[in-house]
């Protein structure tokens, strides 16, 4: 018995091991390729936008750069499996140097940023992150979370939509 669960567990420190090397697919509960529609009406109140979409709100409070930030996350349909599109961030009076060292933290180097600094991103293999953060304290800070195959939103969110 001792042998297995020794076993166990150098095969479970292992697995993380590994996956600690991969890139992040989401950000807490929402995983890009797992996330539905069902799971997030579960979770909070969801209503039909643009083309079909679904967007969430009343989701969970996420701390990022130790504040508090709004979540809402989107869906690509009406339909309870659908896919999760982006995952949506807002911290409201935020210190923008604090969310942007936490992501850095976190999911590494951002790969580029905005000529003014105030857009940073990051293109991974799972998904494509976009931080608005002003350069003041008192200023709101944005967080996009979007599958890295979404083009149309991927230049959006680079134009500063």
């Amino acid at each position: 018995m001792r042998v297995t669960c020794a076993l166990l567990l150098v095969a479970l420190a292992a697995a993380g091991c590994a996956k600690k090397n991969e890139d992040p697919n989401g950000v807490g509960p929402w995983q890009f390729g797992r996330s539905k529609l069902a799971d997030a009406e579960a979770a909070g109140r969801c209503m039909p936008i643009d083309d079909g979409q679904m967007q969430c709100i009343g989701m969970s409070a996420m701390q990022v750069g130790g504040q508090a930030g709004e979540t809402q996350v989107y869906f690509a349909s009406k339909a309870k499996d659908a896919a999760l599109i982006e995952i949506a961030i807002s911290i409201h009076t935020c210190d923008a140097p604090a969310v942007a060292n936490d992501l850095t933290a976190r999911i590494g180097k951002p790969t580029s940023q905005s000529d003014d600094g105030k857009m940073l991103f990051w293109s991974m293999s799972t998904m494509f992150v976009r931080a608005l953060v002003p350069d003041k304290q008192s200023g709101s800070c944005e967080l996009n979370f979007v599958d890295p195959k979404d083009d149309k939103s991927i230049a959006d969110l680079k134009a500063g939509k």
